[in-house]
């Protein structure tokens, strides 16, 4: 058999070796892989910039949602404390003396025990909860608050 070289000399016109058309022919099939592999980039660089907005998006309505949620604890805690501060400013009945009525007592050092008087009348109040309770009610709601942040 002859080689390629010899039968186009033979025949007088210049032909193409095998090895230069698979060359050609390789330097397409690269060049189709690399627009391939970069129209496979750009799909999912497009994709992963749709997720991230719509994460963007769903951050904010979480955020405005625990605003929101947020915001009507307070009010309903304000809401608790004005009407618990209302209670304690109506008169009380008769049948119960307040810190100021009642006779003050001595220490052994002939000094007067610390007391807060707002914290006394509250706590003498059958209807209303003590102020600590209240407190430590306040505190537990805004611990919950905290842990889910």
């Amino acid at each position: 058999m002859e080689s390629p070289v010899a039968s186009s000399s033979r025949l007088g016109a210049p032909h193409l070796f095998p090895s230069s058309l698979n060359d050609r022919d390789s330097r397409r099939r690269e060049e189709d892989l690399v627009y391939l592999f970069e129209a496979e980039e750009e799909r999912i660089t497009n994709l992963l910039s749709r997720k991230l907005e719509k994460l963007k998006e769903e951050k904010i309505e979480l955020e405005n949602l625990l605003e929101a949620e947020n915001e009507a604890h307070v009010n309903r805690l304000s809401r608790e404390l004005t009407a618990l501060r209302a209670a304690q400013a109506q008169p009380q009945p008769a049948s119960q003396t307040t810190d100021d009525d009642r006779p003050r007592s001595t220490t052994a050092a002939g000094k007067r025990p610390a007391t807060n008087g707002s914290i006394n009348a509250t706590a003498n109040t059958p209807s209303l909860p003590s102020q600590n309770l209240m407190l430590e009610a306040m505190r537990r709601e805004n611990q919950e608050l905290r842990n889910r942040l």
